[in-house]
């Protein structure tokens, strides 16, 4: 009497099905792995200065992600101190509306860019300037 089933088609057919499951599972984990399309928009410091009592702050924005969008708001929040770690400005400030015209940055672009402070500051100073800012950019895409 013949066997209904060999030890050669039982090896092909656990193969085969090892295979499918393989390939069904590196579709599934490859599927998950896939960014979101949109864009990702940041401001980088370059430069502070202090001039006629006035901070201004030179930098660019920069997009990462893979589409454009357009700056709606940028807000900066942190202190300027002199080389001796003095405090010169405590910054708090929100450019956003009419006031925010830095418009669109495209996919993998950046865009200098510069905001002058609202308040006065008394003390004039260029040199010796140290910050810690941070930025927040939020934008419409």
């Amino acid at each position: 009497m013949k066997p209904l089933v060999t030890s050669t088609s039982l090896a092909k057919t656990v193969s085969n099905s090892f295979l499918a499951l393989l390939m069904m599972l590196s579709v599934f984990l490859l599927s998950n792995n896939v960014a979101e399309a949109g864009a990702s928009i940041g401001y980088k410091i370059t430069n502070i200065s202090i001039t006629s009592g006035q901070c201004v702050v030179y930098g660019y924005f920069y997009n990462n992600g893979n589409s454009g969008a357009t700056v709606t708001q940028i807000k900066f929040f942190g202190t300027i101190t002199n080389s001796s770690n003095q405090p010169l400005y405590n910054f708090n400030q929100t450019w956003a509306g009419s006031n925010c015209t830095v418009g669109w940055i495209g996919a993998g672009s950046r865009k200098n860019w510069s905001f002058t402070s609202r308040k006065n500051i008394y003390r004039s100073q260029n040199s010796g300037l140290r910050w810690n800012i941070n930025t927040t950019v939020s934008w419409r895409g």
